[in-house]
């Protein structure tokens, strides 16, 4: 089957694309919406390696993305420059879902903290994902139109994989697909137990909670991509790749605020190890009033009586 369209499914084609790029609008909503909470949980907060990466994130695609709806809209992209530019527009939707994949991969390193079976296993899955996705966009190339729409290669610069490599080119959807649901799968076992038995941390309601809503969302979208890489007419084939990112970018900047929203004021756990007993002062007016627990080792406590193993926000014991 020819990549070129008749006439009018070209225009369709062009018009529709051009109406999914205007979706970054939903990008730029969630920041202006959780701009002040940005200011004071990541900017004035405690720096680490997720923070980082929701900045980088948090920035880079819609700057990106702004190059992406000029390339759609102006006839300044010639023939020769189009073919250069979906390398960039590939480039940035690659770096974009993997860079939210490396903060789920942290997060489940905090949560099987010592477990290296699982932590080894979603790593492989990423690298898996990163090498497929690397590989793909090598194989990219400008959507063709028909010199009669008036649709022109200046006018409507977008990136698609070839119709013979379809099957394989829905990797680049499925892929992320998988390790989400990985992901997904490996948070609920550790979390639901501890959940069920009045036994987890608001911090722990809030992974249950958000990574529930973060899947639904990218599950309806990439299902979408996938289906429609292998099955729609050239010029539509990877049209919702760029409505991923930006949900998956979106979701993951709101779920960070929200982990951090949930860690702000937190009594930290208190990790304290003795060989004979626990001693709990709380000060009063007079003199200190004080307890005694029985002989426990790496006893860990909150006054919420709480108890939780490791902070997957910061990745660290507390």
């Amino acid at each position: 089957m020819s990549d070129i369209q008749n006439p009018i499914e070209d225009i369709t084609e062009n018009f529709r694309t051009n109406c999914v790029g205007f979706a970054v609008v939903v990008l730029i909503w969630d920041h202006i919406d959780t701009f002040t909470e940005e200011v004071e949980y990541i900017w004035k907060g405690k720096k680490s390696t997720i923070t980082y990466l929701f900045l980088l994130n948090r920035y880079l695609t819609p700057l990106g993305f702004i190059v992406n709806l000029i390339a759609y809209l102006s006839p300044a992209f010639t023939s020769e420059r189009c073919r250069h530019f979906i390398r960039f527009e590939g480039s940035m939707t690659v770096i974009g879902i993997h860079v939210v994949g490396l903060m789920m991969l942290l997060r489940i390193k905090a949560l099987y903290a010592g477990n290296r079976l699982v932590v080894g296993f979603v790593f492989l899955l990423f690298m898996a994902m990163l090498v497929v996705n690397a590989w793909l966009l090598t194989k990219g190339r400008a959507v063709a139109h028909n010199p009669l729409s008036g649709v022109h290669d200046t006018s409507s610069c977008t990136m698609i994989f070839p119709s013979d490599i379809s099957v394989l080119a829905s990797s680049s959807a499925w892929l992320p697909l998988l390790y989400d649901s990985a992901v997904l799968c490996l948070t609920l076992a550790k979390i639901i137990p501890m959940v069920k038995m009045s036994n987890g941390t608001s911090i722990m309601k809030r992974l249950l909670k958000d990574g529930l809503i973060y899947y639904i969302a990218i599950f309806s979208v990439t299902l979408a991509l996938t289906i429609m890489i292998i099955s729609a007419p050239p010029g539509l084939k990877n049209i919702a790749a760029q409505l991923e990112l930006l949900i998956t970018v979106t979701m993951m900047s709101r779920i960070t605020l929200n982990l951090k929203k949930s860690t702000a004021g937190r009594l930290r756990v208190t990790t304290v190890q003795d060989t004979t007993s626990i001693v709990f002062r709380v000060p009063t007016g007079q003199a200190d009033s004080a307890w005694t627990s029985s002989s426990h080792t790496n006893m860990s406590f909150e006054m919420d009586m709480y108890r939780v193993n490791r902070d997957p926000e910061q990745g660290q014991q507390v």
